[in-house]
């Protein structure tokens, strides 16, 4: 889905390591205002710390020990990139516990993240990379095993320097939509950050009949990415098959830690065809049009047709020879004084090549020959 503004914490078995982020429910970490699943991070005054946690898996076959560091990051397009050319200011801020621990095969371990703020530091946002990567034991080394290519997967680091009120946590949701999809019908809804922290809200949609007193006795459910400060993620849920075709209030609400949106939108549910009805400039300025001109083109080919074979090519042709068998003629032969054999060469010529159709060469013809 669009909206993904940070790097994604992979868990994929068919690497030798995964890694994610535990959700946390301390009053004292940024996500007092929610759970993210994919960034280290927290609000915290200067002299506090707050304490995140990530859970790595060891998926190889032998064993490894766990190396974490925290880098200097780039913001681009809303994505912090990693940039090894340079050293990240908070790198002092933080330490693991365990630093550099052990991880047998098929084994988990947890590891804390604390992060410390130095007394002084000034009020604002800073952001880094957390690198987490694991290397063959030493004991697997000298046992000859084959040693895989060592993945590193890189967690974004937020950090608001100040309070809850300085670096503030709000976001809105925008009307709700109808789509179809391939998987069904989808809600949609769009979250836009409008705080100074990252935000991932979960929320639902509960739909009610625009008339009467129906409604839809389950909210449906629908979650979010990580999104940055200033960024949106369109979050989609499917409509379930038991909900009635009809016109229904549909109301969003999200909500972030002690944060809530919520937003009121009317939706037109058919559960069959296409939600979406054509643009009316394109209903009305589509087929007519194409067939106007095409039209207007036709006569003018015609016109132009007539004109040149009257005007334009009589000075190089010769007439063509026609018996008069009027009784009142007193010639024993007469000559048509417009069509020319060289006319209608030129008139099959177009006809062949598809310029002009069968009844525009019997029209024109007839003209020529009045």
């Amino acid at each position: 889905m669009p909206g993904s503004n940070a790097l994604a914490v992979v868990e994929d078995n068919s690497l030798s390591l995964s890694v994610s982020v535990i959700p946390t429910t301390s009053a004292s970490s940024l996500m007092q205002k929610g759970n993210l699943s994919s960034i280290i991070g927290g609000v915290a005054q200067p002299g506090e710390e707050f304490k995140r946690k990530i859970r790595v898996r060891n998926n190889g076959t032998m064993l490894e020990v766990v190396d974490i560091s925290v880098g200097f990051a780039n913001r681009i397009n809303q994505i912090l990139t990693p940039d090894e050319t340079r050293s990240s200011a908070i790198a002092d801020w933080a330490s693991f516990s365990p630093a550099a621990p052990n991880l047998p095969p098929n084994k988990n371990v947890d590891i804390d993240v604390i992060i410390k703020i130095p007394a002084g530091t000034p009020i604002g946002i800073q952001e880094a990379l957390l690198y987490v990567r694991a290397q063959p034991a030493k004991t697997a080394k000298s046992q000859g095993t084959q040693v895989k290519s060592i993945p590193r997967f890189a967690i974004p680091i937020f950090i608001g320097v100040g309070t809850s009120e300085q670096i503030p946590t709000t976001f809105t949701l925008g009307p709700t939509t109808l789509t179809s999809s391939p998987e069904g019908w989808l809600l949609n809804v769009l979250v836009t950050n409008t705080g100074l922290t990252p935000i991932a809200p979960t929320g639902n949609f509960k739909l009610k009949a625009k008339s009467g007193s129906l409604s839809y006795a389950d909210a449906i459910f629908f979650s979010t990415q990580s999104i940055q400060p200033g960024a949106s993620y369109t979050a989609s849920a499917l409509v379930p098959n038991d909900v009635p075709a009809g016109v229904w209030m549909v109301s969003a609400d999200a909500i972030q830690g002690s944060v809530e949106a919520k937003s009121d939108s009317e939706v037109t549910y058919t559960k069959t065809g296409d939600v979406t009805p054509p643009a009316p400039d394109a209903k009305k300025l589509g087929v007519p049009i194409q067939s106007l001109v095409i039209g207007f083109a036709s006569l003018a080919i015609l016109i132009l047709l007539i004109f040149m074979l009257r005007k334009g090519l009589r000075k190089d042709t010769k007439p063509i020879k026609i018996r008069n068998k009027s009784k009142t003629s007193q010639s024993q032969d007469s000559f048509n004084p417009i069509g020319t054999a060289d006319e209608v060469s030129k008139l099959a010529e177009l006809l062949n090549q598809g310029v002009i159709s069968s009844s525009e060469f019997k029209a024109v013809k007839a003209k020529l020959f009045e």
